[in-house]
């Protein structure tokens, strides 16, 4: 057990060696796989249950700092790529992918599986799938399907068709590393309406900044709406003429610490009155968190100038992935809300 302790934080060690380098220089995230394959390696040939619950444990903390980047496809790829015939790349699967279908292949067949240690590495099959998936790797999963025993051929099923059955699960997912990555609106269009304007996104944070820009739509002389997220707060802001601005500022701590771990949708909504105050209301998962009063921009006024998700000038961008983000050219009523997220 000793020699395999040491492997473990050897492993470990080449993984955090290997997340400082990635800070300066993203070509190193091809790294990540390599001490997540040999602890799936070392999993699939391990006899004793101390040694598979040790394994189990430090792989765990590995292939969570690994999934952060799958979103990256070819560096996960079964072999290298290759620059000068890249129409091969389609036909090579995700490695960890194929590795985490042997390991299961492997710990299946022993006389007494280990159903924890079964149960982990389909959660981590699904996590992974969740993020990164190509038609080798369809294939790779129908064939474990076809070929493997129960129960993990069971438990494989059934993630497979909760993917294909949620009608939650988010898509047209844009992922945000850079500090300049960002969405930018073409400007030319009036994007807004009189009547008001609801600008909805799922959420998912790398990590917390003092200012995250969420989304700025400015015309040239500077006019519009812009919300960021401000340390624990939501603040959504209007600049009208002569340099005014107005802005509301909503407690967020609660969504701001989920955004960390999960995905949270924000829907806000900007709507003009006739009578009485403008108002904006601010939902949460498709309930109201927030309404109060905020002045409406003039739509006519925010043509021509800067518009974007994600990033804002001489604001860093959003670090980490938005889920379909959409501006709505009026302001949507809380059942519509609550319909669109559903």
């Amino acid at each position: 057990m000793e020699e395999l302790r040491t492997l473990l934080r050897d492993a470990e060690e080449a993984q955090r060696q290997t997340l400082q380098a990635i800070t300066e220089d993203a070509g190193q995230v091809a790294r990540l796989k390599e001490p997540v394959l040999l602890l799936l390696d070392v999993l699939s040939q391990s006899e004793s249950a101390e040694a598979r619950r040790e394994t189990l444990h430090v792989l765990r903390r590995l292939f969570a700092a690994c999934s952060t980047h799958f979103y990256d496809a070819q560096a996960f790829l079964e072999t290298a790529t290759d620059i000068a015939r890249p129409h091969h790349v389609a036909k090579r699967g995700n490695v960890v992918l194929k590795a985490l279908l042997a390991c299961l292949t492997s710990l299946s067949s022993q006389d007494e599986a280990d159903e924890g240690a079964l149960q982990s590495l389909v959660d981590m099959l699904r996590d992974l799938c969740l993020q990164s998936m190509n038609a080798p790797d369809v294939v790779a999963l129908f064939d474990f399907l076809r070929l493997g025993r129960p129960p993990a051929r069971r438990w494989v099923l059934q993630m497979q068709k909760e993917l294909v059955e949620m009608d939650t699960l988010p898509r047209a997912i844009f992922t945000m590393r850079g500090g300049n990555a960002g969405l930018i609106v073409p400007p030319e269009q009036q994007l807004f309406t009189k009547r008001g304007y609801s600008c909805s996104f799922g959420i998912q944070l790398d990590a917390s900044a003092a200012v995250v820009p969420l989304y700025s739509f400015r015309g040239q002389n500077g006019q519009g709406v812009s919300a960021v997220l401000e340390g624990k707060s939501f603040v959504v802001k209007m600049f009208a003429g002569q340099g005014a601005v107005q802005q509301v500022e909503v407690p967020f701590a609660e969504w701001v610490d989920k955004m960390e771990r999960d995905w949270v949708h924000v829907c806000v909504v900007h709507a003009k009155k006739l009578v009485f105050k403008d108002k904006v209301t601010v939902y949460v998962d498709g309930k109201s968190v927030f309404n109060g009063n905020l002045g409406y921009p003039d739509p006519l006024m925010m043509v021509g100038g800067q518009n974007g998700i994600g990033i804002e000038p001489l604001a860093e961008s959003l670090k980490g992935k938005l889920w379909s983000p959409t501006l709505f050219g009026v302001a949507l009523s809380e059942p519509e809300v609550q319909r669109y997220i559903h």
